[in-house]
Formats: structure tokens, C-alpha cells, sequence
């Protein structure tokens, strides 16, 4: 299994980045290329309430109270009085959510040690474990919850804070997930992903797979999902609008909405 060099050229990946590349190589370029620029913020209260809510997770999970846990995530996000109220319309979930996290500790014998919350992943092109920060690594995420069980598999749960959506719509950061944990965990028996729905309290189950499975299926998928995601990479920057422009902090700029060329603005 070998990579492409237009895709080894711009490692670390990620399914978010590699998402980026797919859909506009304009954006991509901006952000990642060699004369990049670093995309300015979008100003958005959901996006900002959804990370205070995982941070609520991550402290509610590691043992603190919700209460304080919803305290300290608004502080952490630096949230107005009109997010921290949003915020704490998440409370109930988030309560919810954790007591089901002890219960299933303890049905499935998860030691302390076997918990992972916020875990940062990684592995190179030989798919070893590898420093997540490291310029060799190849690819790289972060894992929101997971546990080993007494039978050696692995549970990961990824949290969504926005719309529920079809469990195959994240198909491809799940299967990254399942290949991360196993170069970095070889000697798990199989995984089972799953996506924690808050807003309507759903947890929405993936099947189990096994270590053979995400050996000899995932992996060489993700060195096709890469080739192909990253294809733009092979010919000139071009912008390609969509429903993604929404959410990009280049449009202002970008020629597909402003019908200035680039190459008219970088002469300026």
C-alpha cells in the first residue's frame, strides 16, 4: 500500500482536510499551499456552543459534576450570557450521556487505564504509531470518547452537537478512527463506532469490526479515499462553490463570489 506523492506532499492529513481538498482546491491552496494564509473566523454561536458542550463532556466524563462542568466549558469557550444559556439547554444530555458512559463501564469491565477522552492519535505511512506533531506523521485525529472493554475491543464515540444525521454520512471518520486505534492499539481484538446525537440525546450504533477487517479492508480504502480526495491537487487551484462557501473564511476574497480573478488580487 503506497501513498501518491501529491498526497505525501501535503501530509498530515485528516478526513476534515482531506474534505477540504475535495471540495475546493481554491480553499485548500489558500489554507494549506505555499503561500497560505490563515482563514479568517467565521463568526458563528452554534459552532461555538457545540465546542463548549464537548468540553462539558470531556470534564463530566472525567468525574466532575455537570454543573460545574457546563461552568468551566463556557469559560473555556469564553461564551456570551446568550451561548451559556444555550449551552445549558444541553445539561440534561450531557447528564444523561455520562450516567449511560458509568453504566456501560461497568457492564463491559472497562478499567480506569482503558479510557480515552480527547485522545490525539497518529500514525505514518507504514501505519506504525507515530507522534501526532511529528512532520513524518501521515495522519492524525482526535478520538472524543472511547474505552477498551474486558474482551479487548475497543468502543469509540465521536459527539455531534448540530443536526442528527444518517450514521453513513460519517462513514469516512469513523473508518479513520477504527485504523487509528489499531496502529496505535495493535492488540485489540476488533472496534465498534458509534455517534453521540446531542441535541436529540440518540446515541446511533455502527457494527463491531474486527482487527483482520480494518487491517486488510480499511486500510488499503484509506489510501484510495486519500488518492481520490486529493486529485485537485494535481492540476491548478480552482474554486468550486457549493453549500461549503457558507462556511469558508475565504469568501470574501474568493473569485466565485467576488468575480475578481486571484491572480488580478495577488498583483495588487
Amino acid at each position: 500500500m503506497e501513498f501518491p506523492p501529491h498526497v505525501l506532499k501535503y501530509a498530515p492529513w485528516s478526513i476534515s482536510k482531506a474534505g477540504v481538498i475535495e471540495r475546493c482546491s481554491l480553499r485548500f491552496d489558500m489554507k494549506y499551499g505555499p503561500s497560505k494564509v490563515k482563514e479568517p473566523e467565521i463568526e458563528d454561536d452554534a459552532a461555538r456552543v457545540g465546542t463548549a458542550v464537548h468540553a462539558a463532556l470531556e470534564y463530566t466524563l472525567q468525574g466532575e459534576v455537570v454543573r460545574k462542568a457546563m461552568q468551566y466549558a463556557a469559560e473555556r469557550a469564553g461564551l456570551t450570557s446568550v451561548e451559556e444559556e444555550k449551552l445549558h439547554g444541553f445539561k440534561d444530555q450531557v447528564a444523561r450521556f455520562t450516567e449511560r458512559m458509568e453504566r456501560m463501564r461497568k457492564k463491559f469491565g472497562v478499567a480506569d487505564s482503558m479510557i480515552y477522552i480527547e485522545r490525539k492519535w497518529s500514525f505514518n505511512t507504514e501505519f506504525k504509531k507515530s507522534d501526532y506533531w511529528d512532520k513524518k506523521t501521515l495522519f492524525r485525529g482526535s478520538v472524543d470518547y472511547g474505552v477498551v472493554t474486558r474482551e479487548n475491543d475497543l468502543i469509540i464515540m465521536d459527539h455531534k452537537s448540530g443536526k442528527e444525521k444518517d450514521i453513513a454520512t460519517y462513514e469516512p471518520q469513523l473508518r479513520s478512527y477504527c485504523i487509528m486505534a489499531l496502529t496505535n492499539l495493535p492488540n485489540i481484538r476488533g472496534v465498534q463506532t458509534a455517534i453521540n446525537f446531542i441535541q436529540t440525546d440518540n446515541l446511533v450504533w455502527n457494527k463491531w469490526v474486527s482487527a483482520e477487517t480494518i487491517e486488510k479492508e480499511y486500510k488499503p480504502w484509506l489510501v484510495d479515499h486519500l488518492t481520490a480526495s486529493c486529485k485537485g491537487l494535481l492540476s491548478e487551484p480552482t474554486p468550486s462553490p457549493g453549500w461549503w462557501c457558507d462556511w469558508c473564511g475565504y469568501k470574501p476574497t474568493c473569485p466565485s463570489h467576488t468575480g475578481v480573478s486571484r491572480g488580478s488580487q495577488d498583483a495588487e
